[in-house]
This record gives C-alpha cells, structure tokens and sequence, in this order.
C-alpha cells in the first residue's frame, strides 16, 4: 500500500472524510429517530 507517490496519503484523507460525512449523517439519522419518538 505504501508508495512515494503519495497516493496512500491521499487515500488516507478520502477515508477520514468520509468517516466524517458517514459520522454526519448517522447524527442526522438519530436526531430524526428521536424526533419520530417523540
């Protein structure tokens, strides 16, 4: 996986943004999920 082009860093970088986006929108999902509870 390791190179010198660098290319593993990006990598890296797509898969901490797309935690963040998937961390967002299971946010939204509970926030929906207690709405309907309430």
């Amino acid at each position: 996986m390791i190179s010198t082009s660098g290319e593993p860093a990006v990598l890296i970088v797509c898969d901490c943004e797309d935690a963040v986006l998937n961390s967002k929108e299971a946010i939204v999902e509970e926030r929906k999920n207690e709405m309907s509870i309430l």
